[in-house]
């Protein structure tokens, strides 16, 4: 796999400020207030029974209790927070879905201590390394780590795992993962330093008219206009 580093941004709850649990009890008690008020006038706006009439059958029913709602819980407050994480975007393993999407953030797993320390990581029995992050089941193996480099700068990591044969990396193996992480970090380099492309140049009024009619040369003159063209790129 070859993970690069980008960025993931998460919702983080965060204690609220004393300014924010003060207009929060504000809205509270006015909205207490305005239930109370309706209570009020609804209850002064309905028919009283007369005095003197009979109770019975003919009798209205009394009036339900009013139920008592628990107050609705405090809101939470939360933060956007950038953290770096490793995106991979490209493998090739046996099945991609499990990988491709994912994102491995800054401090996790012995992939980051690579990208810190811009050291080659080899963890030959990754049963035996807890700090080893999976993606799924934890399966025995070896696994292999790689900084890639662009201007002298990581911007990414070349993985090598054998969790699906189980076998053990030696260190011939590390020499040829090596060498293609050095491959690789030498295309980085070369594409950082080609100019960008240029924009197209907008076309001028001439060439939005066309060619035309030549007012002048007729036929002559445009065959010694072709022989003028034909012999423009070599100069």
């Amino acid at each position: 796999s070859i993970p690069t580093i980008g960025a993931v941004s998460e919702q983080v709850e965060i204690p609220p400020s004393p300014e924010a649990l003060l207009a929060y009890e504000r809205q509270q008690q006015a909205a207490a207030i305005a239930k109370a008020e309706a209570e009020a006038a609804a209850k002064a706006a309905r028919p009283k029974t007369p005095k003197g009439a009979k109770k019975g059958k003919d009798a209205p029913p009394p009036e339900p209790e009013p139920v008592e709602e628990p107050p609705p819980p405090p809101p939470k407050w939360y933060k956007t927070v950038v953290t770096p994480a490793l995106i991979y975007e490209a493998t090739s393993h046996i099945d991609p879905t499990t990988i491709e999407g994912k994102t491995l953030k800054k401090g996790v797993g012995v992939t980051w201590a690579s990208v810190v320390a811009k050291l080659t990581v080899l963890i030959k029995d990754v049963m035996q390394q807890p700090n080893v992050h999976f993606f799924g089941d934890r399966r025995p193996g070896s696994y292999a780590v790689v900084p890639l480099f662009c201007q002298r700068k990581v911007i990414g990591v070349l993985t090598v795992d054998t969790l699906i044969d189980s076998r053990q990396l030696k260190e011939k193996d590390l020499v040829l993962i090596e060498r293609v992480a050095e491959i690789v970090s030498g295309h980085l380099d070369r594409i950082a330093l080609m100019p960008p492309p240029e924009e197209p140049a907008e076309p001028t009024e001439g060439d939005e008219q066309g060619d035309g009619e030549h007012p002048e040369g007729g036929e002559e003159g445009g065959e010694a206009d072709g022989e003028a063209a034909e012999a423009a790129p070599a100069s």
